[in-house]
């Protein structure tokens, strides 16, 4: 028989799994290339700013 205890723990690792999953999918989706040299060029060909 399953105990609440390890039930309980066992639904908190899968949320936390999932919870990482969709951050990793929200980072990649949503990557502002905040980050790294390369990024600036990117970004600056969709800027105004960068003219």
């Amino acid at each position: 028989m399953v105990t609440k205890r390890a039930l309980g723990a066992s639904l908190l690792l899968l949320g936390l799994a999932f919870v990482g999953l969709f951050h990793t999918v929200a980072a990649f989706a949503f990557d502002s290339g905040q980050s790294g040299s390369d990024s600036r060029s990117r970004d600056c060909r969709y800027s105004v700013s960068c003219w």
